[in-house]
């Protein structure tokens, strides 16, 4: 899953919204007398704000300016929305800022009469940027087109082969492999035989009997006796 900074635009939107909506929750609280659900709407919707303007901020560094597509009537609507939107926009930080201030520090009378100004044109600001929203991005879609991340561009990863499935065998590879299995032989030391000729050649070099396994023995004999060659018709005399 890769970021594109073209996704923060509907993110601005969905964040506007819910600022909105706890505008209006917590006007419904004071009127409630309900004050700490008050006090949790209106510190979230500036905690949101805030999110908006990180986000918002980052959006126009990455992206730019977006030019509004839609022509006639509608231009000179958008264009006073969008400039009383901005102007609001910069005249509600401070304003935010200090109505929270003089709510926390617990003066409320000073508070409320700034209040009055602050609600209203904090809720304005919310509702106009997602007006701006649908009508610069939904209704007349910008001009720019989005273009892909580089690793979606990027050449495809090779997949390891599948399970069960081998590669010919080449007539290197053959060779290579009969190599790596033969036994080593050191210089001067003749090669040992296989099977049967192998331990007679066993018995040849070292003057005994070849040891016989438990199976073939007596079942009685606990233990396997060596004997030179000769030895048994010595004692047999």
């Amino acid at each position: 899953m890769t970021f594109s900074y073209y996704s923060l635009a509907p993110l601005n939107s969905v964040l506007n919204s819910i600022a909105a909506l706890l505008l209006l929750a917590g006007f419904v609280f004071i009127r409630m007398r309900w004050v700490r659900a008050h006090r949790a709407c209106m510190l979230s919707a500036f905690a949101v704000s805030a999110l908006f303007f990180i986000s918002y901020a980052t959006y126009h560094y990455h992206v730019g300016d977006v030019r509004f597509q839609g022509q006639g009537a509608i231009r000179p609507v958008y264009f006073s929305i969008l400039i009383s939107h901005i102007i609001l926009a910069a005249a509600i930080v401070p304003l935010a800022l200090m109505t929270l201030w003089r709510a926390l520090r617990g003066n409320f009378a000073r508070h409320r009469k700034i209040a009055r100004w602050t609600w209203p044109i904090w809720m304005y600001v919310s509702i106009t940027g997602v007006v701006v929203y649908l009508l610069c991005y939904r209704l007349y879609p910008p001009g720019y087109k989005v273009t892909p991340p580089p690793s979606l561009t990027a050449q495809p990863m090779r997949h390891p082969p599948l399970t069960g499935m081998t590669a010919p065998v080449t007539k290197e590879a053959a060779s290579e492999a009969s190599h790596s299995t033969a036994p080593a032989i050191s210089p001067g030391v003749p090669a040992r035989p296989m099977g049967v000729s192998a331990t007679m050649a066993e018995t040849r070099s070292s003057g005994h009997a070849p040891v016989k396994p438990v199976s073939a023995m007596n079942p009685g004999a606990m233990t396997l006796a060596v004997m030179p060659r000769g030895a048994s018709s010595r004692a047999s005399a």
